[in-house]
């Protein structure tokens, strides 16, 4: 697999994920809340969207690909791809990715 097809699939577990858990609540935390209740029942799907999610955000996208992702997922006022990667490191850090990704480097010690 290429690295254009990881980041495809990247992208879209991201955009599923903010789909399924921030486009139809207004709040941030309780999206992020409602997550966390889920994602801590299965760690290795935890770490694998952590790892989606830094991936993406780290990503050199085209002008304007990841606003419009943010945007169409969630509804959030976001204007610019900063907005939206701004946006996007908020939703990694409520939803303790971080963790899952030090737990997967853990793992590979």
């Amino acid at each position: 697999m290429s690295a254009a097809d990881d980041l495809d699939t990247d992208l879209g577990l991201v955009r599923d994920f903010l789909v399924e858990h921030y486009r139809d609540e207004p709040s941030d935390d309780r999206a992020a809340t409602r997550a966390l209740d889920r994602f801590n029942e299965n760690p290795p799907r935890t770490a694998r969207m952590a790892l989606a999610f830094r991936r993406v955000i780290d990503a050199e996208l085209p002008e304007g690909d990841l606003q419009r992702l943010a945007f169409s997922c969630t509804g959030r006022d976001l204007l610019t791809d900063d907005d939206a990667r701004a946006y996007l490191e908020r939703v990694f850090e409520a939803n303790l990715f971080d963790l899952a990704i030090d737990d997967v480097a853990d793992i590979e010690d």
